[in-house]
């Protein structure tokens, strides 16, 4: 996260919740998808605020990141066959049984990102 800031001058918020022990796996997974998020920030959005929330619940892991950058059309980044952030994220997430929802809108008052992630804990 430091690094990411010193790169693009932007207000990060973190929202960890007490998660307690996890998997390694599961652990894994979500440090790479927070990475791939910044990623995809730090390239296309502009954004100068992301908020990220990490929390469990209910037998799941649920992962929130928004940013107020510039959105794009959810369906055509997700077709695309030459970038693998986004579809990569979906289907490592769908491997592990988990759900994955990106809500993005151009236009005013709420421009930017909304991503969504569930994963399973397993007991």
């Amino acid at each position: 996260m430091n690094r990411f800031q010193r790169l693009h001058p932007c207000r990060v918020r973190l929202q960890l919740s007490k998660l307690g022990a996890q998997a390694q796996q599961i652990e894994i997974i979500a440090y790479r998808l927070v990475q791939e998020c910044f990623n995809n920030i730090g390239k296309h959005a502009g954004a100068t605020h992301v908020n990220i929330s990490l929390s469990s619940a209910d037998g799941n892991l649920r992962l929130t990141v928004e940013d107020n950058g510039v959105g794009f059309n959810v369906e055509e980044a997700l077709a695309k066959r030459d970038s693998f952030g986004l579809s990569g994220m979906r289907e490592r997430v769908a491997l592990l049984g988990g759900q994955f929802h990106v809500d993005s809108r151009k236009e005013a008052p709420k421009k930017g990102t909304k991503i969504s992630i569930e994963l399973p804990i397993a007991k």
